[in-house]
């Protein structure tokens, strides 16, 4: 997995100004800062920020496209928007969730958890489907909308529960994606999926300009 957090050893509520970090390692600096073109000095240098910051905004809802659960197998459609919200996955189960942002995205998934001590959740993120021939090579891409007899192919962050109630994991760096696979196992206790959701990081881009070719419409579109 890219990322993996065993909740158990998970400072739970580290990010509240409360949380007590009184067993935490004191950070120290090891060099002076310095800016660009200081003479003599050998560590990294500063340089001032001219650009704005990145952008984050809510991405649209996540729309199921494939859900199998315990075995039993359903496939929807891109035509029948069937957003994702939330979900319950009983105890000794399995579940994988086939999610479709409909575009291709960059930025940060955003994951509520509650309770379900021992499950696994595994997150793949894939930018496209595949299309597997009977030897096992891949065919070209295809039709990017389409799902139905395609495999996922794509890097995945990993989850441990410990029981824990309304845990938000997001990843540390950014993703790329337009589907993703989200896949559950549980064991003695069911696991609530309270939220999902994706939020954009990318420079705020402004278009000051446009292009226009009435005699090739084709060109409209680079």
């Amino acid at each position: 997995p890219n990322e993996q957090i065993d909740m158990k050893f998970y400072p739970h509520g580290w990010l509240n100004l409360d949380f007590d970090d009184t067993k935490w390692k004191k950070a120290y600096g090891q060099f002076r800062a310095a800016m660009k073109g200081t003479p003599d000095y050998p560590f990294r240098q500063l340089v001032e920020r001219t650009i704005p910051t990145m952008q984050h905004e809510p991405m649209k809802p996540l729309v199921l496209r494939e859900t199998e659960v315990d075995g039993k197998k359903t496939i929807f459609s891109l035509s029948s928007q069937k957003t994702f919200s939330s979900v319950k996955v009983e105890a000794n189960s399995r579940a994988t969730f086939l999610l479709d942002q409909q575009e291709l995205a960059t930025g940060y998934l955003n994951m509520l958890l509650s309770g379900g001590k021992d499950a696994v959740v595994t997150i793949g993120y894939a930018e496209t489907m595949f299309q597997k021939t009977a030897s096992g090579s891949l065919l070209p891409l295809g039709n990017r909308d389409s799902v139905e007899g395609k495999v996922f192919l794509g890097y995945k962050d990993r989850i441990i529960c410990d029981g824990t109630d309304n845990f938000r994991f997001s990843p540390l760096w950014w993703r790329t994606w337009r589907y993703l696979l989200i896949e559950v196992e549980t064991k003695d206790a069911p696991l609530f999926v309270n939220e999902l959701r994706g939020e954009t990081s990318m420079y705020p881009f402004e278009r000051v300009s446009s292009f226009s070719a009435p005699e090739a419409p084709i060109l409209s579109h680079m």
